[in-house]
């Protein structure tokens, strides 16, 4: 079974040198891949791309299990939730 990120990309088939954008809040950047997806000890897919403009590195993390990613307009933090219940496990203060 393939893993599929929010944006509808294979995890498995990203590979270093591959060129992506990011688009979020009405902003675009445009990055590179720079580590190859790998497993951590959670079975999470985490890997490290650049924004080619400001050469600032990102770390992606994707849970398989993870089934929404959403966005929390009374507190400004960003929700990610698991399972048909949507537990929160991951809130990011966007402040």
């Amino acid at each position: 079974m393939k893993t599929i990120t929010k944006g509808n990309i294979i995890v498995e088939d990203i590979e270093i040198g591959d060129i992506h954008y990011e688009y979020d809040f009405g902003l675009g950047i445009k990055c590179e891949v720079i580590t190859k997806p790998t497993k951590d000890q959670n079975g999470n897919w985490v890997w490290k791309s650049k924004n080619l403009k400001s050469n600032k590195i990102i770390e992606y993390l994707v849970n398989p299990e993870i089934i929404e990613l959403r966005f929390n307009k009374k507190t400004d933090t960003l929700e990610m939730c698991m399972n048909k219940f949507f537990d929160i496990v991951f809130i990011c203060n966007l402040k």
